[in-house]
């Protein structure tokens, strides 16, 4: 359970960190008014931002946590599935519904990414962690 309050902790970080990247980007009306690449991303800087952001620190938080693991998967697929729903169900809850965006905001490419990237990149990166283990042996 502690573990899990870990994660749970870490996963709504990870989605303040985007949070407040988009936040910067709505602030600056420069960086507000980048047009809309349909079907990819509303707006580019935040995906870019946002994703950019994301890779290392899941890739650091995971190495961390499966390193020292003794069921790098179990916990690896932990990771992925805590972090990935809930940063679906804070998007749904603050962008769609309390900031009034709906459920266009979800017709985007690239935030269908950055949710497959926080779900597969644990994983990945305990497959890594095993191969490496093996290989020292």
């Amino acid at each position: 359970m502690k573990t899990f309050i870990f994660r749970f902790g870490f996963a709504m970080f990870i989605w303040a960190v985007g949070f407040f990247a988009g936040a910067i980007v709505f602030a600056i009306p420069a960086l507000r008014n980048v047009g809309e690449i349909p079907w990819v991303s509303a707006n580019p800087l935040i995906s870019i931002l946002a994703i950019g952001i994301w890779i290392p620190l899941i890739w650091w938080y995971s190495h961390r946590q499966i390193g020292t693991s003794r069921r790098p998967r179990r916990d690896a697929l932990q990771i992925g599935i805590v972090v990935c729903v809930t940063n679906i169900a804070l998007d749904y809850a603050v962008v769609s519904v309390a900031m009034g965006s709906g459920l266009g905001f979800y017709r985007f490419a690239a935030i269908w990414l950055a949710y497959l990237l926080l779900l597969v990149l644990p994983s990945w990166m305990a497959r890594q962690h095993l191969v490496d283990t093996a290989a020292a042996a």
